[in-house]
């Protein structure tokens, strides 16, 4: 798997949970797509053409309050991004 682009859309926070927006294109076995993690593709339009699949955003607990703003935003976004592809089995364990 390669991922050719990352960005990162937004961190909202709701109640006791944040929850990380994303778009991403993915490169499986030479197959190139997007993928939307709660981020509307209108509203942020891929910058190549190919398939787009959407799904939700992906949510962490309260706990991760515990961290600076500044300074949980990147691992927030790794840890999303981590969390959303295995959650649509885009990748396997050894990924």
């Amino acid at each position: 798997m390669i991922i050719h682009e990352m960005w990162t859309d937004e961190i909202d926070e709701v109640g006791g949970v944040k929850r990380i927006y994303f778009h991403c294109l993915i490169e499986i076995d030479g197959v190139k797509e997007w993928h939307y993690f709660g981020t509307d593709p209108a509203e942020k339009p891929p910058t190549q053409v190919y398939p787009v699949n959407e799904y939700g955003y992906v949510q962490f607990p309260q706990g991760l309050d515990d961290l600076d703003k500044w300074e949980a935003n990147g691992f927030l976004y790794d840890m999303g991004r981590m969390a959303g592809l295995r959650r649509e089995g885009i990748t396997s364990p050894l990924d």
